[in-house]
């Protein structure tokens, strides 16, 4: 199945960014992680042959991520991508671009499965060896109730991922 061709952040977008601030921790780490790898290893994620082309994969794994941080459900997740420009800004999406329905979400991660994310947090806990997250931490990309080496979880992943659970990380 084809993805979805979304189109690069518009001046407007830059500018409402700007306008409204960010989060800091979410920069932090999108400035932090080297997205590449990981978008090559979900970019194993097909959809089916049938119906409108799919998000991106990397688009949907930071969708994910967001989702588990935030302690959110697949509805509630669709409704915070409407109106959270941080959000917004960090899975990739411009203002104009339509975001993904909870169902979309659902299906994404019942594809994704437990080996993907085996191989998704395998790579990103080899950059934060490699790239010293402490540091980072030091830096403040860590908020007071959750520390950075909990964002990338696997296990609690797997907890969340199987038992449906919808509550935020704990440190």
């Amino acid at each position: 199945m084809s993805e979805r061709c979304l189109g690069q952040m518009s001046f407007a977008d830059r500018l409402v960014a700007e306008a409204a601030g960010g989060n800091a921790v979410l920069e932090k780490i999108l400035a932090f992680v080297d997205w590449k790898p990981v978008a090559e290893l979900v970019g194993e994620v097909r959809g089916g042959v049938m119906g409108a082309p799919g998000y991106p994969a990397l688009m949907m794994f930071k969708v994910l991520l967001l989702q588990r941080w935030y302690g959110l459900s697949d509805p509630a997740m669709e409704e915070t991508l409407k109106d959270r420009l941080s959000f917004r800004h960090f899975a990739g999406m411009a203002l104009t671009e339509a975001v993904p329905d909870h169902c979309s979400i659902w299906r994404f991660r019942q594809t994704l499965g437990t080996g993907l994310a085996e191989r998704l947090f395998a790579e990103i806990g080899r950059q934060i060896e490699t790239k010293d997250w402490g540091q980072c931490e030091d830096r403040g990309c860590a908020s007071g109730h959750r520390t950075t080496k909990n964002l990338f979880c696997l296990a609690d992943w797997n907890e969340w991922r199987l038992a449906g659970r919808r509550r935020p990380l704990q440190a």
